[in-house]
């Protein structure tokens, strides 16, 4: 795990949930012409995790805002009314989660990217409640690998983030901490600890690696091809 990353986010005041999410994103590739459904520019945490060097174009979409010319509103619960073959990449960052119609989105995504694109994205697990402007679904990792086959993506890969019960723990005591930049010491000592032995014999019963059957995460993180 890189310190260096950890105690940045640490210091912005992200979740460790988000803050492992990006870390992860980072290892992924994205290029050509990209949408990003749910981000309205580039002030999003994890741009500055990812490889934009192969990304010819970016397009944004936001249904509530109109901050840049290189944004599109558009009601991710209906039709979206963008041509087909449109993207080589498209971005779903803890999107999923607040749309009620999640079925018909992920299949217009499909239609909309490229034989060849990528749909890459997030969706917490173990999180709270978080209206916006609505929160209805938390997936797990079959639930969504099911639901991205079923609508025409292959190479699907679903990755668990921040696997096992101490990990989730310290993700609540985090929130109890005032965000306060004199707490990031105390902060990012809590994160290290529950990473450092999050893989102890003790707190691994259920991490996916050792339990197949009863885990628990803080997220997940997605990548799907369409061939």
């Amino acid at each position: 795990m890189d310190l260096n990353k950890l105690a940045i986010e640490c210091f912005k005041g992200k979740s460790l949930w988000r803050t492992l999410c990006n870390i992860k994103i980072s290892e992924l590739n994205i290029y050509g012409d990209l949408l990003d459904a749910g981000s309205k520019n580039l002030s999003a945490s994890y741009y500055r995790y990812l490889d934009t060097s192969k990304v010819k174009k970016t397009t944004f979409v936001d249904y509530y805002s109109e901050e840049c010319d290189e944004l599109v509103k558009i009601d991710l619960e209906k039709v979206i009314p963008l041509a087909s073959y449109s993207y080589d990449t498209i971005l779903l960052m803890n999107v999923l989660e607040h749309i009620y119609n999640h079925k018909l989105l992920l299949k217009e995504l499909f239609r909309i990217t490229r034989s060849g694109g990528v749909l890459i994205g997030s969706v917490p697990f173990m999180f709270r409640f978080h209206a916006d402007p609505s929160d209805y679904y938390r997936f797990t990792h079959k639930s969504l690998e099911r639901n991205l086959l079923e609508s025409g993506f292959q190479e699907v890969e679903v990755y668990t983030i921040g696997d096992g019960i101490l990990i989730l723990i310290i993700e609540q005591i985090s929130r109890l901490i005032p965000s306060l930049k004199i707490f990031f010491i105390l902060k990012l000592f809590l994160w290290l600890f529950a990473i450092s032995f999050s893989e102890l014999p003790f707190f691994n019963k259920d991490n996916i690696k050792v339990n197949k059957k009863q885990a628990s995460y803080l997220g997940l993180v997605f990548k799907a091809r369409k061939k």
